[in-house]
């Protein structure tokens, strides 16, 4: 009788624990911040993502007024990432913390993502490719740095896709390292550690 009691206890301290464990990763998302996520990648009629004619297409990539999205290539990945910088492609960054030297992501992390992944899923964004860029601050050494932010990237990437049955054809990830940061003139700043999603064009 007493073996069956501690055996009923053990059985429903475990099955508080998963249950515990289970809620700590669940998240909802913030709508406010998912409609901000949406009005920074959504593609207007002035920024060059919308969809090209069929006759422009070519293979291996779209020609979009004068833009050639090639985001599987490092050349093209670069012109992307570029063109976002002038304001040409509609682009936002999240702060996503990550542990310490590592890519394992934190709640805050996976609530932030659960945002992006809501609003990813949404009609306005869901005809969209999106380029994921890791970054770092200029901490430690310029290869490790590289190494970090490209795992990180895929970490963020690996999250949508598997939480929100994102086609992995619609997520590319890399990583920029120390060599963009936000905030040059702090290169050690948390502001420095982010990623930045762009949105680069139709799929």
């Amino acid at each position: 009788m007493k073996f069956i009691s501690r055996l009923s206890l053990s059985l429903l301290a475990a099955a508080v624990t998963i249950s515990g464990s289970a809620a700590a990763q669940s998240f909802r998302a913030d709508e406010a911040e998912v409609e901000r996520i949406i009005k920074g990648l959504e593609c207007g009629d002035a920024l060059g993502c919308s969809e090209a004619p069929e006759a422009l297409r070519t293979r291996g990539f779209r020609k979009k007024r004068n833009f050639k999205f090639v985001p599987h290539t490092d050349e093209g990945r670069k012109d992307i990432e570029e063109r976002a910088e002038k304001g040409e492609l509609p682009s936002i960054d999240r702060k996503i913390f990550f542990a310490y030297n590592s890519d394992d992501l934190t709640a805050s992390a996976q609530q932030m993502l659960t945002n992006v992944g809501t609003a990813l899923t949404r009609s306005q964004l869901l005809p969209y490719t999106f380029l994921l860029i890791g970054h770092t601050d200029a901490k430690g050494s310029r290869s490790y740095n590289q190494k970090l932010s490209e795992r990180r990237a895929r970490a963020a990437r690996d999250f949508l896709i598997s939480r929100f049955n994102i086609s992995p054809d619609r997520l590319i990830s890399e990583g920029r390292g120390e060599d963009r940061l936000k905030l040059p003139e702090a290169p050690f700043s948390a502001q420095n550690r982010r990623v930045e999603f762009i949105n680069a064009g139709m799929n």
